[in-house]
């Protein structure tokens, strides 16, 4: 069923499939075309096959270096085989991953994750590039996707001008998604992922973007309202939303109520860890700090005054800073962005110290759209952190394909039990 149908002409069933379930590849290295397509060779028929799935929905990540060998009059050939490859794994490329434009596994990746941003030409015309193949690689019968990207940018340094930019560069990327589709027959929605320290970290944030900013900039020039929440819509990802403390089925009915559409969600798990002494800091900290990705602290303080608590943002997991707090306080409740296994609902560091996870997020999702039976958007696991885990018997004990496939059997025992999943064919 099409992304645009899902939303305009609602399903009977509200129901998905096996095998559009997804999870999404940038869990593994490959910022080259060579390794994307023996990383479908290696991992995701493997666990396409112990799902006991003809064809398997993917959401791949496609890094800049691998779409110019995608893109272009010269790359026929390149593309031809790359789309044999996914017929050959079985692989449905129902959406794409456009958020890392680099290397994502480099030694070190941190803040580089958000460049180049929305305010600039690369990520446009990566964008554009990333929707042109994903169109003609749309499983026979499909006729749209989904690409998500990130939420304009990192927070810091962020100004007035990068805010006027990104727009004008999103009404750009509108305007080649109408062409697109006025040439294709393809539509290819672009889904804005909120995440924390972001300009777009919050919900309302998201709405008043569209609402405040987008919508009367796109009319200025002509564009219809329906026209950008057409191609431009809102990728949720369950930790990320867990990490601001936020509600998942209130945000997501919020979304929902302000004509926002939801065109993927991403199921991932964040860590909630309630810190009582130092022992504790330095144990998480030794498990979970990590020199490749950012994870983002927030910390729920309580109001002195016991009327609003009051959040303490940290850019990242940092045991000198969450120490120094834990002196002022006999607590700290702390969502960190450190996405760990989705059917992980707890994890002992050690003997003495257990922390648990935003699990109940995830769960609180498929509430929502249990009871939105009219909307289907791309469901797609994203723990792209797996590699550490291999390495830390804490996390895991298996590889990485037994992991992703205990991942799949959590997300579809929930989804049976809530009636999102179809009996077995």
């Amino acid at each position: 069923m099409s992304l645009v149908n899902a939303t305009l002409t609602p399903s009977s069933t509200g129901q998905w499939q096996a095998h559009e379930l997804a999870y999404c590849s940038n869990v593994h290295p490959g910022d080259e075309l060579p390794a994307v397509m023996d990383n479908l060779v290696s991992f995701f028929q493997p666990v396409r096959q112990q799902r006991q799935l003809e064809q398997m929905a993917s959401g791949l990540w496609l890094s800049a270096n691998t779409v110019k060998k995608l893109s272009g009059i010269h790359a026929h050939n390149q593309l031809a085989a790359f789309k044999a490859s996914l017929v050959q794994n079985g692989v449905r490329l129902t959406s794409l991953n456009g958020f890392p434009y680099g290397d994502f596994h480099q030694d070190v990746v941190k803040q580089k994750v958000y460049s180049p941003c929305w305010a600039t030409q690369a990520r446009l015309n990566y964008s554009v590039e990333l929707a042109t193949i994903l169109a003609d690689c749309l499983p026979e019968g499909k006729t749209s996707g989904a690409i998500s990207t990130l939420p304009l940018g990192y927070a810091v340094n962020w100004s007035d001008t990068h805010q006027y930019k990104a727009v004008q560069n999103l009404l750009r990327l509108i305007w080649q998604l109408e062409r697109l589709e006025q040439k294709s027959g393809k539509c290819i929605r672009f889904a804005l992922e909120m995440e924390p320290d972001c300009v777009l970290e919050e919900t309302q944030q998201l709405i008043n973007f569209f609402h405040q900013h987008l919508i009367p900039q796109a009319k200025l020039q002509g564009i219809a309202e329906n026209t950008v929440l057409r191609y431009l819509g809102c990728c949720y990802d369950t930790c990320h939303q867990a990490v601001m403390f936020e509600d998942c089925r209130q945000s997501l009915n919020a979304i929902h109520s302000a004509g926002i559409v939801v065109a993927k969600i991403q199921i991932s798990n964040a860590l909630s860890v309630r810190l009582e002494n130092k022992a504790q800091v330095d144990a998480l900290c030794h498990l979970f700090s990590d020199k490749k990705f950012l994870h983002q602290c927030k910390i729920m303080l309580p109001d002195e005054n016991h009327k609003k608590n009051q959040m303490v943002s940290l850019p990242d997991l940092d045991q000198s800073e969450l120490a120094q707090l834990l002196k002022q306080y006999d607590c700290l409740q702390c969502r960190i962005h450190y996405h760990v296994p989705i059917h992980k609902q707890n994890i002992q560091i050690n003997e003495h110290f257990e922390v648990l996870t935003t699990q109940d997020a995830i769960l609180s999702t498929l509430d929502f759209l249990s009871a939105h039976k009219n909307l289907k958007p791309e469901l797609e696991i994203e723990t792209y952190t797996w590699l550490n885990f291999l390495h830390q018997g804490a996390l895991s004990s298996g590889d990485l394909i037994t992991g992703l496939v205990q991942e799949f059997d959590f997300l579809t025992q929930y989804m049976q039990q809530k009636g999102l999943l179809c009996p077995n064919r």
